[in-house]
């Protein structure tokens, strides 16, 4: 069955996000738009589906993810917000399934994030990056991935830092808190003693005041503290959070533990 699918676009020469209005409808298996009627040149940039009005998903060449990547870390806030975090789904799309780009191109645009405030753009992001720390974790360019998170975050977390306030809008704290476990997975050291410290009040007095990630907060758990959970987890079949415990006391750095 054929679908009549809304083709919107913006390009490097208009990049007016805000035309929602169809400027050509599909209707045939397939169509070509001349590049005259498109408004583009080659080697510019051009963005399917503005502001993601078209429930549909976008194909790009390895050219044109070259051309985006090319402007999201020049000036990203040329293209809008909404379709910078659709992005982050199709370049994931476009690596892992489609072969359009490699480790290296992701990467490449992954790097716009250092100046990236729109928190859906983080949480799209997610994707990507486990998949990235999956396939690195245990290779020799693992180190340098570490690094690469702690490149991308550490500067959000110094202008909101670690932990909120009241009030605050909570797309600030939904960007905090991604940046704040990717920066931990790249084991900034401000970072795991932060979550390392809400854990131990969590373990000393039982409060649940502060959220915390339970990988990240036993990373620097000593080794007495460790034997305990150890002690609990295997003989306490009822010990609160030990499914938890199980799944994350791995996390450990100490090499004793």
């Amino acid at each position: 069955e054929i679908y009549s699918i809304p083709l919107t676009f913006a390009t490097k020469t208009n990049k007016n996000f805000d035309e929602k209005t169809p400027k050509v409808w599909m209707t045939t298996q397939s169509l070509t738009i001349s590049t005259q009627a498109a408004n583009f040149t080659a080697g510019d940039w051009i963005v399917f589906n503005s502001q993601q009005v078209g429930y549909y998903r976008v194909d790009y060449s390895t050219e044109l993810w070259h051309s985006i990547i090319n402007q999201l870390t020049t000036s990203h806030e040329e293209i809008h917000a909404i379709n910078r975090a659709v992005l982050q789904d199709e370049i994931y799309i476009a690596w892992n399934e489609f072969d359009r780009v490699e480790v290296g191109d992701v990467l490449d645009f992954l790097e716009y994030l250092v100046d990236e405030e729109y928190h859906i753009s983080w949480t799209k992001a997610s994707n990507t990056l486990t998949e990235l720390h999956n396939r690195l974790f245990a290779t020799t360019d693992f180190q340098n991935y570490q690094k690469f998170l702690v490149h991308i975050t550490q500067a959000h977390l110094v202008k909101h830092e670690l932990e909120g306030v009241d009030f605050e809008p909570s797309s600030i704290t939904s960007l905090r808190n991604s940046a704040r476990h990717w920066n931990c997975q790249g084991l900034d050291r401000d970072c795991l003693t932060n979550e390392h410290n809400k854990f131990m009040e969590y373990f000393t007095t039982g409060s649940t005041d502060s959220i915390f990630n339970f990988c990240h907060g036993l990373r620097n758990v000593d080794t007495d503290i460790f034997r305990q959970l150890l002690n609990h987890v295997a003989y306490n079949a009822s010990y609160g959070n030990r499914t938890n415990y199980i799944n994350n006391l791995g996390c450990s750095l100490n090499e004793q533990n």
